[in-house]
């Protein structure tokens, strides 16, 4: 996501912008067989990469796309950290000697991490809700067994 700002002001400034991602970048650089790996070499491979290879033009995704995404991706890291701390708590929980305090701030944390994971779901639910088109796909999804919101 570290490109993502000189992106969007390249795209912005009517430039062609190309988004390679970093596996096809590295297995292009290593079929070139350098002997050594620096910032220099690296600059170069992706140089004649662009000049060798058609790459796809990146455009940026709708707006309500890229909110989606922000907000998928903190669900998931609040959502990997609940989990750590409920096997924090699971561990202490089966110690010799667990302290009262130590559990009563893990599951505030774990109740807390609840509450942080039902605001956004509700703020994803809204934004597909106010785009139609949007809608439509996830009601589509939905029929799927097994899958839901």
């Amino acid at each position: 996501m570290y490109h993502e700002n000189l992106a969007y002001f390249l795209h912005d400034k009517k430039q062609l912008v190309h988004i390679v991602l970093s596996n096809k970048a590295k297995k292009f650089a290593e079929s070139l067989d350098p002997s050594s790996k620096t910032d220099k070499l690296d600059s170069k491979a992706l140089a004649q990469m662009g000049s060798e290879r058609t790459l796809g033009q990146w455009s940026p995704g709708s707006h309500i796309y890229r909110r989606i995404k922000t907000l998928t991706r903190e669900r998931s890291a609040i959502v990997k950290l609940r989990v750590m701390i409920k096997n924090q708590l699971e561990s202490m929980m089966h110690s010799a000697y667990p302290n009262k305090k130590s559990v009563n701030r893990l599951k505030r944390l774990i109740k807390e991490f609840n509450y942080q994971v039902e605001k956004i779901e509700k703020d994803i639910y809204e934004l597909v809700e106010k785009d139609m088109e949007l809608k439509s796909k996830v009601l589509k999804v939905k029929t799927i067994p097994g899958v839901g919101f």
